[in-house]
């Protein structure tokens, strides 16, 4: 329910009343729609992170049945809150490259093993893609009786590949930006992350999509040597895709075109996502079991936290 000071504020402002109403629509089709990924039938779950039905379709030369899906969220923290949050799979370890996972979905899983925080590289401030397929075969290894989700943070900003290297500096890696987050000097303008920087055109959409399209293409390999060394069937897809100028909702959106993956929208380029079944030999024998989930003290809990804090900044996201 709205407070009577809410709904006079609306009143005075109906671009306000216009934002709510986009936000709980959008909540709601994502939420209703969207596909419920952990009852469909797979294996292994890979997630490339931000990834367009599109750029997926004409970059990847990955073999299988691919098609579309509509996904329950058109950024991370959405499509984890619709499709994990609250709920147990006890069956199913999560590779995790994204903080949002360990914050909303911190103990559904068998387990969840937070690579965003043991794998981080922080000469691009992400965790690289065979650093994912390390961890991955690892616990492959010691959990073959389990679903595996795979979740990697490209094509996701921070890109990687040479346009990233050579044009992007701190647009890219937000370096700037995370000194700002641990208390140290950062410039203003350096701050910003690529979609802001894009937003106030710093760099040019030729520039981004270049490095978005070059991030993808340096991750497929990686998936592929993975798939390679794992049984069962797989499937890759994607949490949400991203905007590269067309409008986050497809009623009554905002004038200005927008870029990124705002929450709540609706717009297919965020929605609609690849699914790509890939040819397999042999399934595995799932089971579930009792839950590996981590005790951590006060201490350890707050350095948690910090980590989590620092991670999402450098990822782009503003909290």
């Amino acid at each position: 329910m709205y407070t009577t000071n809410q709904i006079i504020s609306g009143l005075k402002n109906p671009e306000k009343i216009a934002k709510e109403l986009r936000k709980q629509s959008g909540t709601l089709q994502n939420k209703m729609l969207g596909c419920e990924v952990m009852s469909e039938d797979w294996d292994n779950l890979i997630i490339l992170d931000a990834c367009r039905f599109d750029l997926f379709e004409s970059v990847s030369n990955l073999e299988g049945d691919l098609t579309s899906k509509r996904s329950k969220g058109s950024a991370t923290q959405e499509f984890v809150l619709n499709n994990f949050t609250g709920n147990e799979f006890y069956d199913t370890c999560y590779i995790n490259s994204n903080p949002y996972v360990s914050i909303h979905a911190p103990e559904s899983f068998y387990r969840l093993v937070n690579v965003w925080k043991d794998g981080w590289d922080e000469d691009t401030g992400t965790v690289l893609p065979q650093t994912m397929v390390d961890f991955a075969l690892e616990e492959y290894q010691e959990s073959k009786d389990k679903r595996l989700v795979v979740h990697f943070m490209q094509p996701h900003h921070p890109f990687l590949g040479p346009t990233a290297e050579e044009k992007f500096s701190s647009f890219n890696g937000n370096v700037e930006s995370r000194k700002s987050a641990l208390g140290k000097s950062a410039n203003q303008n350096e701050s910003l992350h690529v979609w802001e920087a894009l937003q106030n055109n710093n760099i040019s959409i030729g520039t981004v999509a270049r490095a978005y399209r070059e991030s993808l293409e340096e991750v497929l390999p990686h998936v592929k040597r993975l798939v390679d060394q794992i049984e069962g069937k797989t499937v890759v897809t994607s949490d949400h895709g991203n905007l590269l100028g067309e409008k986050p909702h497809w009623i009554n959106f905002p004038k200005k075109s927008r870029y990124g993956h705002p929450d709540f929208s609706t717009s297919e380029p965020l929605v609609k996502v690849p699914w790509l079944e890939m040819p397999f030999e042999n399934r595995r024998k799932i089971k579930k079991d009792q839950p590996k989930h981590d005790s951590l003290s006060d201490t350890e809990l707050a350095d948690e936290d910090n980590d989590v804090s620092e991670r999402l900044e450098a990822l782009g996201y503003k909290e």
